[in-house]
């Protein structure tokens, strides 16, 4: 047995190599860009007052997101609005859930089930991935853990401060991720069902009732989230239907070109637990809260065709990593011997379902390690190579606030004009509708050619940057066929085409008879400097 001052050295081992693992790929294993929804939520983030970030959060940039992630990187943002200070809250969620992924195995089980749960979880390529990411997934980790935290120990543990911190992180945990509704229902069927009577006291089924109560304003927003998820029907992200099975194998564990190990260690591990009825209970709690989850997730899949992908499984993970670490923790050595005996036959079977295409060959999903589209990259490259009288067109508006992002960033931008949309004391911007379709000449799902030719006549040269997604948005292909027709150079800059589409006459005629042009903005974009938002136009007559 470890002594209590060797658990302590331990701790802060793995808490230390959780944070040099975790401060080195923010300039390493995400370097060079932040993503899509990295943009947007820095866009939402820098809103000047908290009614109007609450109101972006909620409806004006995508209505099934949470607004707690916003508002916290508004406050770090008054920091500054480098990368590293945008990544920085994901980093400190990721390092708080390992602790208390520690203290959770510490309460339901022992001292080595917590050290050992917590030294897997800092060594996860996705959650050290998911700690370097900007859009803060790790936060609904977090709040996870320390709902399930004091909901297990306020059975055993008659505490106000207890009550407080469940209630509240229940609630913020809610309001940071909407499908969290999951994790208290988890813990309402655990209290419910399998709780012993002695524990069965009204003032926890009062804090429930708390919590319900909270939540309730919301529960239209999670009507109109759900009505607008559904039948999402936009295949340029998330999992197909013949990925399901594979991807969730890889998400929970597995080797890089081999077979998820780590599932067949979890299942030896409950199968443990559910041995003795001590921890039998125990077990049944962790499973309700990786397995309600699960299939809320599946169903919403399944039978709504609703997007998911491996992100969303997030908390469930440290759940499952307390399992495995107690079968590991609990495995006797006369049963070593038999147990990989166990384990090696059914990796040669599932070695052979991963040949036959049944199983997966990845230990993460590859949308969460691949770099796609280089923004800084890209912003640069627009800058060095256009000209007066150029219009730049981007055919995704998510990916419109990444790039401004690295365009304010890099000082790209000649003047700036204060938009008649916006003031210094409200901020009132739509993102969907007419509005930006008008202000940004973006290839929506239901733009045309002739758009695009529009805009194109009214300047001299027109860039337009495809990020991958106009196929999905082009599904007749009269727009591809058009740039086929019309571009006069293409370039691939880091995940993203480049079309160039070459002087316009109509454009020269007009300098010639004297109508004389200057360009002011490279490309439009919304802008927020020293408290004013500005909208940034391409072109501006003298």
């Amino acid at each position: 047995m470890l002594k209590i001052c060797d658990k302590k050295v331990f701790l802060w081992f793995i808490m230390a190599i959780a944070v040099f693992i975790r401060l080195y790929p923010i300039n390493g294993l995400t370097k060079g860009s932040i993503t899509f929804n990295a943009g947007d939520g820095l866009f939402v983030s820098s809103a000047i007052t908290m009614q109007s970030l609450w109101n972006a959060a909620s409806d004006q940039i995508s209505k099934d997101q949470a607004a707690l992630r916003y508002i916290i990187l508004h406050f770090f943002l008054f920091f500054g609005r480098d990368e590293f200070i945008i990544r920085f809250p994901a980093f400190l969620f990721g390092i708080a859930s390992i602790y208390l992924t520690y203290l959770l195995g510490k309460s339901l089980f022992s001292h080595s089930v917590g050290l050992l749960s917590s030294f897997l979880l800092s060594l996860s390529p996705w959650h050290i991935h998911h700690s370097c990411y900007s859009e803060m997934y790790t936060l609904y980790v977090f709040f996870s853990l320390l709902s399930a935290y004091c909901f297990y120990n306020i059975l055993i543990n008659d505490s106000l401060w207890l009550k407080i911190s469940f209630v509240l992180s229940s609630l913020l945990g809610f309001y940071s991720f909407h499908p969290f509704i999951c994790v208290i229902f988890s813990e309402l069927v655990f209290f419910v069902f399998f709780c012993r009577k002695k524990y069965r006291e009204k003032h926890i089924f009062v804090l429930f009732l708390i919590i319900a109560v909270f939540l309730s304003p919301a529960l239209e927003n999670i009507s109109k989230a759900f009505l607008w998820k559904k039948d999402f029907g936009d295949y340029s992200w998330g999992w197909g239907l013949w990925e399901l099975f594979p991807e969730l194998l890889s998400t929970f564990g597995g080797l890089t070109k081999f077979v998820p190990l780590n599932v067949f260690i979890f299942l030896f591990g409950f199968a443990i637990i559910s041995k003795e009825s001590v921890t039998k209970r125990k077990g049944i709690f962790l499973l309700l809260l990786i397995f309600i989850p699960l299939f809320f997730f599946l169903a919403c899949f399944l039978l709504f065709k609703m997007n998911i992908t491996g992100r969303y499984f997030l908390f469930i993970y440290p759940y499952f990593i307390v399992v495995a670490a107690f079968g590991i923790v609990h495995i006797k050595k006369r049963k070593i011997g038999a147990f990989l005996v166990f384990l090696f036959n059914v990796s040669l079977i599932l070695l052979f379902l991963g040949k036959a295409g049944l199983a997966t060959t990845k230990y993460i999903p590859y949308d969460y390690m691949r770099r796609d589209v280089d923004f800084n990259f890209l912003a640069k490259y627009l800058f060095d190579n256009y000209r007066e009288g150029d219009v730049v067109v981007i055919e995704q508006q998510t990916g419109i606030f990444a790039l401004q992002y690295y365009l304010d960033k890099n000082n790209l931008y000649p003047v700036k004009l204060v938009s008649p949309y916006c003031g210094k004391d409200k901020f009132y911007y739509r993102y969907d509708g007419d509005r930006i379709k008008n202000l940004f000449g973006l290839i929506e799902f239901d733009q045309t050619p002739q758009r695009l030719e529009k805009i194109w006549r009214s300047y001299n040269r027109l860039w337009l940057i495809d990020l991958d997604h106009l196929s999905y948005a082009d599904s007749q292909g009269k727009i591809q066929a058009w740039i086929n027709e019309n571009y006069s150079r293409k370039t691939t800059v880091h995940g993203a085409s480049i079309y160039l589409f070459g002087d316009n006459n109509k454009k020269k005629e007009m300098v010639r008879k004297g109508e004389d042009y200057k360009c002011d903005k490279l490309i439009c974009f919304l802008d927020c400097k020293g408290g004013v938002w500005n909208i940034l136009y391409p072109f501006q007559k003298k």
